[in-house]
């Protein structure tokens, strides 16, 4: 009964946690608060819990849990522990099996309802891991919120670009008006939705596996959810957040689409830094550069980002004013296209609402033989400012594609002004 009471304890502990955006899985959970729930031997004269775990574990740890020269593995082994315990408990359901990474899914279900709770918990750690072996989106976000509303709406500023610069014959004088720039200022308004995988285990094919082989296949599941969210970021960025302002009307907020120098070349070094001067121009320094696998090759083979040569220039030169070059180059699934790459601004380009951590939902169809699990997560994202990112297309050529006005440096000049 007492495992029963801690097992429901730490899934509406976990479930509160992912209610709130935060995705925490079993492991760091008792990592975090393992002296509530690891059963303890130690009496009022004897060593503290975690003396003893440390001293347990560097007489020897089961081969394939942390090494114990790792500080974490005092933790870490907490679960271990824990899941030990739970086992022993009721052997007589996993005819001897004291190894969590060998008792199969059969024997898991068999405990009841509570501990399927716990076998879910199980799952979704896995899921996790494999979740986090894709690069975390994190990095190229302007900043991530926990928020439990279904939709955001924040104010936003158009960047039209600025008028043009004053003359110095048009210096202003005593009683003479400043030159007026006008900034229109309004609110965009972004759903929050859901997106997840839904995993289908044949009962006759899984019931039977040990719990360590399903581990392997289930975490490939977690590593295609952590492709869908970036796709979906990379869509975000290219065409747009699909925010409405107040009246329902929907804001333009596609990506700066610009040409390349030469299209039988396709992007050169040139072309990106052509980019990442006219953003920083623009208060928006890009350090990242975009692009899919094919492109991603050929930008990481230009010279200028690889060949080293003896010397220096005859002349230093020193670049000023904000001017980032992009020095950091992240691959992409899709979303982009082959022949183009996404030069990016961190610090102002699009940020992300969490609704709901990575959540799991299991259930068995008995009619159709399967375990459905599914595994999802609630959040939305929003640009900030349009001119924070720009696509280099190789097959237009600069001519064909230049800067749209958003991204001009000044306004145009009035007829008739």
């Amino acid at each position: 009964m007492q495992t029963q009471l801690q097992i429901n304890r730490l899934h509406e502990e976990l479930q509160q946690l992912r209610d709130m955006g935060i995705n925490r899985t079993l492991r760091e959970h008792l990592d975090l608060r393992f002296r509530e729930y690891v059963p303890s031997t130690a009496g009022p004269n004897t060593a503290p819990i975690e003396t003893q775990f440390a001293r347990e574990a560097a007489e020897g740890v089961p081969a394939g849990y942390p090494a114990a020269s790792n500080d974490t593995v005092v933790q870490s082994y907490g679960l271990e522990k824990y899941i030990d315990e739970f086992l022993r408990d009721n052997a007589e359901q996993t005819n001897g099996v004291e190894d969590i990474r060998r008792i199969t899914v059969r024997q898991f279900l068999n405990f009841g309802a509570d501990f399927v709770k716990l076998f879910s918990e199980l799952i979704l750690g896995v899921v996790t891991d494999g979740y986090r072996a894709v690069f975390d989106v994190a990095e190229l976000l302007a900043l991530s919120v926990n928020t439990t509303a279904t939709s955001i709406t924040l104010p936003i500023i158009d960047t039209k670009p600025m008028g043009k610069m004053v003359a110095r014959d048009e210096m202003v004088e005593t009683g003479v008006e400043f030159k007026k720039d006008f900034i229109t200022v309004g609110t965009k308004t972004i759903d929050v939705g859901d997106f997840g995988r839904q995993i289908d285990l044949p009962t006759y094919a899984v019931e039977d596996l040990p719990f360590d082989i399903l581990s392997v296949l289930i975490r490939q599941r977690g590593v295609a959810l952590a492709i869908d969210k970036l796709t979906y970021l990379v869509d975000v960025f290219k065409n747009g957040d699909g925010g409405v302002d107040k009246k329902k009307n929907a804001v333009t907020d596609t990506i700066a689409e610009i040409g390349v120098q030469d299209t039988a070349k396709g992007i050169q070094f040139r072309d990106i830094l052509r980019a990442a001067v006219r953003m920083a121009l623009k208060g928006y320094p890009a350090a990242n550069i975009l692009a899919e696998e094919e492109q991603f090759i050929n930008i990481q083979c230009l010279e200028e980002f690889w060949k080293k040569e003896q010397g220096t220039p005859r002349v230093q030169l020193r670049v000023k004013g904000g001017i980032q070059i992009p020095d950091t180059l992240w691959p992409i699934i899709s979303g982009i296209g082959d022949d183009s790459a996404i030069v990016h601004c961190k610090e102002s380009c699009t940020g992300e609402f969490n609704r709901q951590g990575l959540k799991i939902e299991t259930q068995k169809l008995i009619t159709k033989r399967l375990h459905e699990v599914v595994v999802s997560t609630r959040l939305g994202y929003m640009n900030f400012f349009r001119p924070a990112r720009v696509l280099i297309n190789g097959t237009k050529t600069i001519a064909e594609a230049p800067f749209p006005d958003f991204m001009a440096l000044f306004a145009p000049e009035k007829k008739g002004a």
